[in-house]
Order: structure tokens, then C-alpha cells, then sequence
């Protein structure tokens, strides 16, 4: 599949797309034929990393509610660093500029029952995002918000000094849920984000990308 992210104002006006594939891996086959087996249809399937628009567009609603007050309405950043620690997969870094997606990491932990290296390995890749973003023309001046979503261990263990951002929001699994209005997919002392991430991305009735089996 593909999104669309903007158009150039100059030259030939291209308009530029990402493109977007998902292995064809055996898990995947796993729950192709566990869906096939249940009474539940498929609507398609859904990445986190393509989705995290919405996400992050819901919590900023809470978050940073419009400002009717033009005067001293503050200027939005133009980029932003949404990161969440999930049980599959392991920490998940989406990178949005102007709300769009522009790429995304998926890294694995390092001595995952330790709350200061767990806290370590993400500020470690997370500043190694950042060197790549400065790449793709990313200046501190442009703005940058970050938005974790960990356990509370994990957040507050965080050093993110180093981070050029504006500003930084620390959630946990169930501060999330709350923010969008999701009860029973997340208890108080959750550390993981699957599952809250899994519930918004089924409860939305807008996707960014939906990907359809052949058949």
C-alpha cells in the first residue's frame, strides 16, 4: 500500500508517497488460519506504525486542546516522536513531520527485566533517530514533541536531556486508555502498550492504511 504525504511547492509539484509492505511470514499464516476458523470477519490488517497518526492525533485532543485565543496561540512543532514499549516486538519508534508518517524502527530490548537498561536501550536508539532524522532535514528549530508510552518504572527512569524536543509526554498503558476512552483494555499496573495500541486501532472508525489479504 501506500500514503500519501504532501506535494512540493516548487519545481514540478510532485506529490510524494511512502510506501508500505508487511512480510508475508508465517506468523502471519498462524492467524490467517485462526481468523478463518472464528465467526469474526475480517476487515483487513492494520499496522501500528502507520496508525500511530490517529494515535497520536487523539492524545494530542487531551492533551493540547485548540486554543480559540489566536494571539497567544502557541506554534505546533512540526515534527513528532511517538515511542511505545510493546511485549511483541519491543520498542517501536514512529517519526511524524506536518502529521504524517515519515519513517519508523522497530528495536529489540537488551536485558529486558532491568528498568535502567531497559530506560537506557531507549534513549540510546531513540538519539540514534534523531542523528537520522537530522538527514531528513530535521532542525530543533522546526520543533520536536515526544510521546512514550511505558511503565511507570520505565518513564520515570527516562533521561531524555540529551533529546532536542519542546516537549516530552510520559504515559503509561493506562493513562493512554483513559485518554481515549477505552475501559478494560488496560489495568493500573500494565507495562506493556499492545494491547491498548490493538483496542484504539479496533475501536477507530478511520484508518491511515488497511491491507487486504489476496483472496
Amino acid at each position: 500500500g501506500y500514503v500519501l504525504l504532501e506535494r512540493d511547492m516548487g519545481g514540478r509539484r510532485d506529490w510524494n508517497f511512502l510506501m508500505v509492505s508487511l512480510e508475508n511470514s508465517p506468523h502471519l499464516h498462524v492467524w490467517y488460519d485462526f481468523i478463518e476458523k472464528v465467526d469474526n470477519r475480517l476487515h483487513g490488517i492494520y499496522l501500528l506504525s502507520v496508525e500511530a497518526e490517529n494515535i497520536v492525533k487523539n492524545i494530542d485532543r487531551v492533551i493540547n486542546p485548540p486554543q480559540k485565543d489566536k494571539k497567544n496561540k502557541a506554534e505546533v512543532p512540526r515534527w513528532k516522536f511517538f515511542v511505545t514499549h510493546n511485549k511483541v516486538g519491543g520498542f517501536r519508534q514512529v517519526i511524524l513531520k506536518d502529521g504524517r508518517i515519515i519513517f519508523t524502527r522497530l528495536t529489540q530490548p537488551v536485558g529486558e527485566l532491568m528498568t535502567d537498561v531497559i530506560a537506557g536501550n531507549i534513549e540510546q536508539e531513540m538519539a540514534s533517530t534523531v542523528e537520522y532524522m537530522k538527514r531528513l532535514s530535521f532542525s530543533p528549530s522546526q520543533g520536536l514533541e515526544i510521546y512514550i508510552i511505558a511503565s511507570s518504572d520505565i518513564n520515570n527512569a527516562l533521561d531524555l536531556s540529551k533529546i532536542p524536543s519542546a516537549k516530552i509526554h510520559k504515559f503509561t498503558p493506562f493513562e493512554v486508555a483513559g485518554y481515549f476512552d477505552i475501559t478494560g483494555a488496560a489495568q493500573p499496573s500494565d507495562q506493556f502498550g499492545d494491547v491498548i495500541m490493538s483496542a484504539f486501532i479496533a475501536s477507530t472508525r478511520v484508518h491511515r492504511l488497511v491491507l487486504f489479504l489476496p483472496k
